[in-house]
């Protein structure tokens, strides 16, 4: 499976929108197309997008599939990527902050 095939998957299977994504991992709704469409991919995109879905780049860009276990989503990470991507850009790097303190 290709590497925005893979991508493609984790975000539907988080019900998530490109620009969902995109706002998530600190890029365009245009970005996440292209990389989805396997037409460009940087290292730099590709480890935001992973750590967005709690993965690595490698595990990415393995031949490996993904697997279901992969694809299981906690029913209220769902929400609260909604109210986390709700809000502005400087209170959501505080929270993200804080949270990678408690881990």
């Amino acid at each position: 499976m290709a590497i925005g095939d893979k991508i493609k998957a984790l975000r539907e299977a988080a019900d998530m929108s490109q620009t969902d994504l995109g706002k998530a991992a600190g890029l365009s709704q245009q970005a996440i197309s292209k990389i989805e469409s396997n037409l460009s991919i940087t290292t730099r995109k590709l480890v935001a997008i992973a750590k967005v879905f709690g993965k690595t780049a490698e595990d990415l860009s393995s031949d490996k599939p993904i697997g279901k276990a992969v694809l299981e989503v906690h029913p209220r990470a769902i929400g609260m990527a909604t109210k986390l991507l709700s809000l502005s850009p400087k209170r959501r790097d505080l929270v993200l902050r804080l949270i990678e303190e408690l881990q």
